[in-house]
Parts: C-alpha cells; sequence; structure tokens
C-alpha cells in the first residue's frame, strides 16, 4: 500500500510516495 504525501513547495504540488508497510516491498 502506497501513501501519497503532497508536498506544498512554492506554489507547486509534488506528490511524494511513501511506502505505508514495512515488510511489504515486494507486492
Amino acid at each position: 500500500m502506497y501513501i501519497y504525501i503532497p508536498n506544498f513547495d512554492e506554489n507547486k504540488v509534488t506528490y511524494v510516495m511513501t511506502v505505508a508497510d514495512d515488510d511489504s516491498e515486494n507486492e
């Protein structure tokens, strides 16, 4: 499961993909 965190920087929204599950690299 991937959670997209919106980062507001200089009026530009960049979505950072972070892994929610620790032991879930291989999907």
